[in-house]
């Protein structure tokens, strides 16, 4: 499968996240870029994600809960949200062993973290 492979996006899922090491061994082992969707499995050593930050969405889960239990809001008539404020970061060790350039001017945008061995 890895070499009919581009790219990975790994979900945040137990299963996944318990063999997220692996994963990204083999992937790095192809050359097969990996996208995650928080920032501990690019902590871990994906190359790069625009992470869930879990605080800042509990603050808007509670701002949606205010308007429902305090404000009177009706539930059926709210709009869909997505979270408000993300952070892209990237793994400069993955970069690196992909051989990866990314442009200044994103890399500037991102914070840059390194896996640890």
């Amino acid at each position: 499968l890895m070499q009919r492979t581009d790219a990975l996006y790994i979900i945040t899922d137990n299963l996944i996240a318990s063999s997220v090491e692996l994963v990204i061994q083999k992937a790095n082992e192809k050359g097969v870029v990996t996208l995650g969707s928080e920032r501990g499995m690019v902590e871990t050593g994906l190359l790069l994600t625009h992470s869930i930050d879990y605080k800042e969405l509990g603050r808007q889960t509670a701002r949606m809960a205010e308007r429902i239990l305090i404000q009177g809001a009706d539930v059926a008539s709210m709009p869909v949200e997505y979270l408000e404020n993300t952070q892209l970061i990237i793994n400069k060790k993955t970069m690196e062993t992909l051989q990866i350039e990314i442009p200044q001017d994103i890399l500037a945008e991102a914070e840059l973290v390194e896996r640890t061995e």
